[in-house]
């Protein structure tokens, strides 16, 4: 594994720490500290991370009117990665949450499993 990997799981897995923990965390502050040529791929895994725990939380992901996402300030790839996950878990209930790794690996494979 190289060390921009460890880097980026480094950075994946503190942004779904502080979500957990309920710290404020903001997509924008992990892709700052993310090697250029990452942030993409990083901008879609720490999307699909916040979404999961949005839904898990009960708390309303999107806007419900139709018009642009939360994720709209991103772009279009990140708009549409975030609509598709939110079109998946809501027809998902509780415990078919954690079918979300595999969506999101689905959606957005890693090279390391």
């Amino acid at each position: 594994m190289s060390v921009e990997t460890d880097l980026e799981n480094t950075l994946i897995d503190r942004f779904e720490d502080d979500i957990k923990a309920g710290t404020p965390t903001d997509i924008e502050s992990f892709l700052a500290r993310c090697p250029e040529d990452a942030k993409q791929r990083m901008l879609l895994e720490l999307i699909s991370i916040e979404i999961f725990h949005r839904v898990k939380k009960g708390r309303r992901v999107g806007n419900s009117d139709g018009g642009n996402s939360d994720y709209s300030r991103f772009g279009e790839e990140a708009e549409n990665h975030a609509n598709r996950l939110q079109e998946q878990f809501r027809i998902l209930d509780g415990p078919k949450m954690a079918s979300f790794r595999r969506y999101k690996n689905s959606v957005n494979p890693s090279t390391d499993g």
